[in-house]
């Protein structure tokens, strides 16, 4: 079983998680520290987060435990955080790849960052909507030619209503 298999359906929206705002494209980063820096210091930016550094440290904490980079070109660096008081989810992508130590081992080119209180279950749920997105090669290909932004923004929603339209996995 790979990591996007043996997730059910969910309603959950990433529309209320997400803004073009918490989008980078490209991401200027060249490795996963510096990927993730940089997509905290976008959220912590957009969102007026606290204590930029605890959360870049629980994030790198996490990394440590074992890569985000979850295979076929996408990783999903995530934790749980003190400093937040809801879901928050940012997204980056990295035309040319970026080494994230991938279960497959291969670059990462799509980057979702996803931080939640210690407290949220929402998280898992999160997870579980973007695994089953990107488990679909079209849809990291169509994510992969997003020009900027809002182009990605609009991708991600149509990509999200899809699924739950069809309540395909």
């Amino acid at each position: 079983m790979t990591y996007f298999e043996g997730y059910g359906s969910n309603n959950m929206n990433l529309k209320d998680l997400i803004s073009p705002r918490c989008i980078r494209v490209p991401i200027q980063s060249k490795n996963k520290k510096d990927v993730i820096a940089e997509l905290v210091d976008m959220l912590v930016s957009v969102k007026k987060l606290p204590r930029r550094d605890n959360i870049y440290d629980a994030l790198i904490e996490r990394e440590e435990v074992g890569s985000t980079g979850i295979g076929h070109g996408v990783a999903l660096p995530h934790a749980k955080c003190a400093e937040v008081k809801e879901i928050y989810v940012a997204c980056g992508i990295a035309p040319e790849g970026i080494d994230f130590d991938a279960l497959d081992q291969e670059p990462v080119y799509i980057v979702f960052l996803l931080l939640a209180p210690r407290s949220a279950a929402g998280q898992l749920k999160v997870m579980q909507i973007l695994t089953r997105i990107l488990s679909q090669s079209s849809a990291r290909e169509a994510l992969l030619k997003a020009t900027d932004a809002d182009d990605l923004y609009s991708v991600l929603i149509e990509l999200t209503e899809k699924q739950a339209a069809t309540g395909a996995s």
